[in-house]
């Protein structure tokens, strides 16, 4: 998986000039990468597959089919069947959602049935190639990459989670950062 933002990056927003941190830099920017996905509910990320992979989908709706994150419909295959059998659907029979999601740089995450039907009951699954992802890291992901990784990197700092500066005595770090928040709020997915 991907990082979010670069060292490079992070090393500005740190006014760092020196190489002497890039090793724990470096794995700051992991661990704030690997955060949002798991803040985002995006377990497969914000990066871009290289290639069209499989996955299988037990349709919950009979019009929406929830899937990962797809960052393009070229080579997008859908297909409905069992085991070896598998018969691909018409790519005029089911819209992608959010509309207008490749043009506004997002994701594809739902598939309409606008014909037929999605299959509800008995053994049949949907098969979907595609690449997965997203076409891009939207900035407010770069964003929140570097204030969480600047935050852990901090964090030396302040080991006990308090602070101590001269003219104002200790103060604690607060845990909840509203900008962070902010930042990833747009890209938090619905679990169902």
């Amino acid at each position: 998986m991907t990082d979010y933002a670069t060292l490079a990056e992070l090393k500005t927003a740190l006014r760092i000039t020196d190489t002497s941190d890039d090793t724990e830099l470096q794995a700051k920017l992991t661990s704030a990468s690997r955060r949002i996905d798991s803040d985002v509910g995006r377990l497969h990320g914000f990066g871009q597959d290289s290639v069209a992979t499989s996955r299988i989908y037990q349709a919950r709706h009979a019009e929406l089919l929830t899937v990962d994150d797809i960052s393009t419909s070229t080579g997008l295959i859908v297909e409905i069947g069992r085991g070896t059998s598998w018969s691909t659907v018409d790519p005029n029979s089911y819209d992608l959602l959010p509309e207008n999601a490749e043009a506004d740089g997002w994701a594809i995450e739902t598939l309409l049935r606008v014909n037929g039907c999605w299959p509800l009951w008995g053994s049949q699954r949907v098969r979907v190639t595609a690449k997965w992802g997203w076409p891009a890291v939207p900035e407010e992901i770069k964003n929140a990459t570097i204030l969480l990784a600047a935050r852990l990197f901090r964090r030396k700092d302040s080991p006990e989670g308090v602070k101590g500066f001269s003219d104002l005595g200790v103060v604690r770090v607060s845990k909840y950062d509203p900008d962070y928040d902010a930042l990833i709020a747009d890209y938090t997915k619905d679990v169902h």
